[in-house]
This record gives C-alpha cells, sequence and structure tokens, in this order.
C-alpha cells in the first residue's frame, strides 16, 4: 500500500528534490508553499535562487519577498537581478520580478529609488523591465498608468508616445521633489 502524503508534505518533497521535478512542478509548489508556510521552509526556497529556469527564479523572488520574513536578508539579490540576469529569456521575468521588489523597496530607501529610476532611464535596459520600472516610477510618484501605456513602451521604446510617457513620470518625480 502506497503512503499517502499531506499537501504539504508533497510541497517540500519537490522543493527537497527539485532537481527531479519540472519547470510546472516547481511552479506549483512555490506557488502553494505560500499558502501553507511553515518555519524555516525558506531554506528549501533560497537555493531555487541559482535555478536555470528564469520563471522559477522569478517564482521564489515573490515567494520569499511575500511568504517569509527575509526581506533584509534578500534585499541585496533583488538589487542586483533588477539590472539584469543572464538567465532572463523573452519576457525576461527574473529582472522584471526584481524590478517590481525593487520599488517595494525604493518606498522607504532613497538609494534603492535612484537605482530604480536609474533602470528605467538606461535604454539598454530590455523593453519590459524597463517598461516595469517606468510603471512602478509611475505608480511611486501617484502617475495614472493608462491603458495603451504598457503596449507603447514595449512596442516602440524608441517612439515619440514612450517619451512622452516617459516625461510625464519624470515631471511627477521632479514635481515631488520640488514639494
Amino acid at each position: 500500500m502506497a503512503i499517502k502524503h499531506s499537501p504539504r508534505e508533497n510541497i517540500l518533497r519537490i522543493l527537497k528534490e527539485s532537481g527531479q521535478h519540472d519547470r510546472a512542478e516547481l511552479l506549483k509548489a512555490l506557488y502553494d508553499i505560500r499558502y501553507n508556510t511553515g518555519d524555516g521552509d525558506e531554506a528549501l526556497v533560497y537555493p531555487l535562487l541559482d535555478h536555470p529556469d528564469d520563471g522559477v527564479v522569478a517564482s521564489v523572488l515573490f515567494t520569499l519577498w511575500h511568504s517569509y520574513d527575509v526581506r533584509g536578508d534578500i534585499a541585496p539579490t533583488i538589487r542586483r537581478l533588477a539590472w539584469g540576469d543572464d538567465r532572463d529569456q523573452m519576457d525576461m521575468p527574473i529582472q522584471t520580478m526584481a524590478i517590481t521588489l525593487l520599488s517595494e523597496i525604493a518606498k522607504s530607501d532613497s538609494a534603492a529609488l535612484a537605482e530604480l529610476r536609474a533602470i528605467a532611464e538606461d535604454a539598454s535596459t530590455s523593453d519590459i523591465p524597463r517598461k516595469r520600472a517606468w510603471q512602478c516610477l509611475a505608480e511611486l510618484f501617484g502617475v495614472e498608468w493608462l491603458s495603451g501605456y504598457s503596449e507603447e513602451m514595449i512596442m516602440t521604446p524608441d517612439g515619440t508616445k514612450s517619451e512622452e510617457i516617459r516625461e510625464i513620470v519624470r515631471r511627477a518625480i521632479k514635481n515631488s521633489a520640488n514639494a
């Protein structure tokens, strides 16, 4: 007779044996652990920051930030990954997630805010993460992110409309500094 494991035990087993499971299983386990956390689980999640799959790493960042009391510990990793990572492909999920979390840090850390601004202004930042950096800045400075802004900044990042969007955000930042 097979031993029946609890859902939590199955999650922990998948995380412990991450090398034996495919991307989908790991992503599901990372999602599920967010709602079934226990003391010390983060020790099983942290090693997955080195996983080769960009989606898994992005999910690990999200999970560690939102489900465990490790924000101070993981902040340096977030700051580093916000500048990019060689494992990222297509939609650049690692960098995009790191930028999103960097914007959380930037709410109370002026150096993180300066980094977020530098990433947004850096034309060499890939289109999707760069759009996310501008969107995060807009949110931080009270600029409404209108429908179409995201598509515009990804599809024509060097276009006039994209520059107009950036200028709206820049003005909001400047006005905030003058307040």
